[in-house]
This record gives structure tokens, sequence and C-alpha cells, in this order.
């Protein structure tokens, strides 16, 4: 990563921005008190051929899933009990899942910061870690499970650009939530990972 960018990202990461939807405010209290421990890797690196350009890493779950079969997903999953017992608890759970997904190294990535943890109304608590591949090339990824069904990169500069993102309306637990969504080559990105998108982009603009 250009030292350029890492500065910015780590400045970004600093920063204390919500959630532009603040879907937290909206939930059941219950639905907090007993939401499952997960989460994510928002993997950036530089893109081949798109000088001062660089892309987050999203991948889309298969139909095999047990929890939003087909959406688009930052490489992660819910914690296991030996990720604390390692001593990194959910950084190991982000790195882990990563690994085996799409066979990133988990000792190559450096993890610049964290996005605040994210309450999804299907009740999981997402903790976000934003990383780096130290050194040069990214060794190449593909799907390692049959959890995965596409790898792909979506363009910082795409994610700014007019017309990728818009808010829309979803339903659950009985009730309508807004949702950030944006639109990637083809692909509808929303729900927790539209979230993160927004929060993530808003902290680079801001």
């Amino acid at each position: 990563m250009p030292a350029m960018w890492r500065s910015r990202l780590e400045k970004a990461l600093q920063k204390e921005v919500p959630y532009s939807r603040e879907q937290e405010l909206r939930l059941p209290d219950g639905l907090r008190a007993r939401a499952t421990e997960s989460a994510v890797l928002i993997l950036c690196h530089p893109l081949s051929g798109a000088e001062g350009d660089f892309g987050v890493l999203l991948t889309k779950r298969s139909e095999q899933v047990a929890h939003h079969k087909g959406q688009i997903s930052f490489p992660g999953g819910v914690a296991d009990p030996e990720d604390f017992q390692q001593g990194s608890g959910l950084l190991t759970t982000a790195l882990r899942e990563a690994e085996e997904e799409i066979g990133l190294p988990r000792d190559g990535v450096e993890v610049l910061g964290t996005l605040p943890p994210l309450l999804t109304v299907t009740g999981f608590r997402i903790h976000p870690f934003v990383g780096v591949w130290q050194g040069g090339d990214l060794p190449p990824v593909s799907i390692r499970t049959a959890e995965t069904e596409i790898v792909f990169w979506a363009p910082y500069s795409l994610l700014c650009s007019p017309g990728t993102y818009r808010q829309e309306w979803v339903e659950g637990l009985g009730r309508r939530f807004p949702t950030d969504v944006f639109y990637v080559d083809g692909h509808r990105v929303w729900g927790a990972t539209g979230s993160l998108l927004r929060n993530f982009v808003d902290r680079l603009n801001e």
C-alpha cells in the first residue's frame, strides 16, 4: 500500500464516524443482549493498472450457507472459543476466516485499525478490522470453501462515484429498515456490508 494511502487510512480509522443509518438505535434491546459475536476483514490493496486507486476485497456467499445466502460480504464469520484462547480474540476470527475462505495467509495481513461494531437485524454483532497486505504483491486469493461463490475487488474510486450508492428499504423483524446499498459491477452490496462500506467511505471522504 503506497505511503499516501496508508497514512490516509490510518487517520480515517481514528475518527469518530457513526454509521449513517444507526441500526443499533432501532433494534430491540433483547437482540443486542443475545447477539452472536463475529468479525470480518476489510482488506485494502492497490489495484493493478489503476495508479492512485485501491480496491476493497469482497466475496459473494453461496446458497449453501445458513445465513445471508447469495449476499455480498467481507471475509469473516462467527467467533470460535479457540480464537480467544489464542490471545487475539475477534482479530483472530477475522484473519482465520479469511484464510479459510479465500486462502489469504493470516500472518501477512497488517491491521491498521477498526470500524465500530455493527449490530445486525439478524442478531450478529460484527467487529470489522481494516487491514493491508504487508510487503509486495498480494498472494493469489481463491475460493476455498463451499460457503464462498465469488471473490472480487471493489475499487475505491467506484465506491465514491455518483450513482454507485443509494439508500433503499428492507423488511426485518416485522419493520422496514433503511439500508446502505452500493452497486458494484453488477453486484448489489447491501445490509451490514453496505453499512460498513458506507462508514469506510465516509471516513476517507470526510
